[in-house]
């Protein structure tokens, strides 16, 4: 190659190479991968915490609610658990033309004077646990005369009302004498719709109950 073409293709080179090393590199793309705005760290962070306090508020909401629903909760089991102990029968029922032969004096005293020594134990006042018990008694007193009167044989399944029985009418109680409803009581509501039918499945796997229901 000629020496004026060899200097001039020379120029060239390095005018180009000059140019292409003064174009700036963006600094997100200086390293492998692409770095977060300290803006968007800070969102992000935000959202994560955001999200935790969520949970924690949720958390210490069905901890709340469970303690306080609890005592019928365990009463109303400990109703299923001293059937399977007499054997599945009824001793000295209430009247079973109106409520059927399940429901009987020694199930009805046990839930009024149990849930409140419960509701006691777990800080609560012995007038709430009164008031509770008595309207757990109610309750299925009311569920167990309702299926009568739609003609169902004792023991038979009525859904919903089934579940939420020993729920609303202590609920009802809580309102007369309060003037307002408890504080959980649509969350209370919702879990006793899950964890009453569950209950009573595992019961009759264990064999405590002659139904699923």
């Amino acid at each position: 190659m000629p020496k004026k073409l060899q200097i001039l293709s020379l120029s060239i080179t390095k005018n180009v190479t000059i140019k292409i090393s003064k174009i700036s590199v963006p600094a997100s793309e200086k390293k492998e991968g692409i770095e977060t705005h300290p803006r968007a760290l800070d969102k992000d962070k935000c959202k994560n915490i955001g999200i935790k306090d969520a949970m924690m508020d949720l958390a210490n909401e069905l901890i709340s609610a469970l303690k306080f629903i609890a005592p019928l909760y365990f009463v109303n089991g400990s109703l299923v658990v001293w059937w399977y102990l007499k054997g599945f029968k009824t001793t000295r029922p209430i009247n079973v033309e109106l409520f059927g032969k399940h429901r009987a004096w020694d199930g009805f005293l046990f839930l009024l004077v149990l849930a409140p020594a419960i509701y006691v134990l777990l800080g609560f006042s012995a007038q709430l646990g009164l008031i509770m018990g008595a309207g757990g008694c109610v309750g299925n007193l009311l569920s167990s005369f309702l299926k009568r009167r739609l003609g169902m044989q004792s023991g038979s399944w009525l859904p919903v009302v089934d579940q939420l029985d020993f729920v609303l009418i202590p609920f009802l109680f809580f309102f007369l004498v309060f003037g307002e409803l408890p504080e959980h009581t649509v969350l209370i509501i919702f879990m006793t719709l899950i964890l009453h039918p569950l209950g009573n499945m595992i019961a009759y796997k264990l064999g405590l109950k002659k139904t699923w229901w």
